[in-house]
């Protein structure tokens, strides 16, 4: 609020707010809606990880909205990594590793439950997918589900993510065990994503729509020799 007083107001003294005119009186009272004051203290992510933590079960699944209210399935669908990534953040904004120690168990059990919901790593459903795209992508006018991107890809996608995640986790929390078997793990993910969706002749992920292309891109999964021809498919 302070440096959007001085930025703001109507008449600075060397540089600092006035504290008198209607934008700096403004602001103190929160009238002014354009500048919303966020605490990074407890605006953090944290409490988001433990509503999610204390929403799953025993097989490691959670809702798609946690706390629970009336809408989503469980488990949710795979590509809530919000979960982790939510760690991811905390731990690189306030170097909290203490919520990485406090959830990394349940981090685990997610995409252990997801492993569980796989054939060969590749996980074998899909509620959302490449949600709501341009309505041309669609499924269809009405629907938001995408008529070009595998929803089954991008679930298999966010368990690579998560095994990933769990590596880096993994070995910031000293647990060398668990980075090599999360390692491991993506790596076997990462395989069979390949096999099934890319195709190295053509540079394509599956059908060569601009979300998979690009959702593969941002993975880190294609092999690195192609990634500029797999970008140039999404162009």
């Amino acid at each position: 609020k302070i440096l959007s007083k001085a930025v703001n107001c109507l008449n600075p003294i060397n540089g600092n707010p006035c504290n008198e005119c209607e934008i700096c009186k403004g602001l103190d009272s929160g009238a002014i809606l354009d500048v919303v004051e966020i605490d990074a203290a407890s605006n953090n992510g944290v409490e988001n990880i433990r509503d999610i933590r204390d929403e799953q079960n025993e097989e490691g699944a959670f809702c798609c909205c946690s706390p629970r209210i009336s809408f989503g399935g469980i488990p949710a669908d795979p590509v809530c990594s919000s979960y982790l990534v939510a760690g991811l953040q905390a731990y690189l904004h306030t170097g909290n590793t203490a919520i990485l120690a406090e959830s990394y168990d349940g981090f685990a059990a997610w995409e252990n439950c997801l492993l569980a919901n796989s054939t060969d790593y590749i996980v074998n459903y899909s509620y959302y997918g490449d949600w709501a795209g341009p309505e041309y992508a669609c499924a269809a006018k009405e629907d938001p589900h995408s008529g070009s991107t595998d929803g089954i890809l991008m679930s298999t996608g966010y368990s690579y993510y998560n095994c990933c995640l769990l590596v880096k986790f993994a070995e910031i929390l000293g647990r060398t065990e668990d980075a090599e078997t999360y390692a491991k793990l993506a790596d076997r993910v990462k395989k069979a994503f390949l096999t099934k969706w890319w195709n190295a002749d053509t540079a394509k992920v599956d059908r060569g729509s601009q979300g998979a292309q690009a959702f593969a891109l941002w993975l880190g999964i294609l092999p690195e020799e192609s990634r500029q021809a797999a970008a140039d498919v999404a162009a």
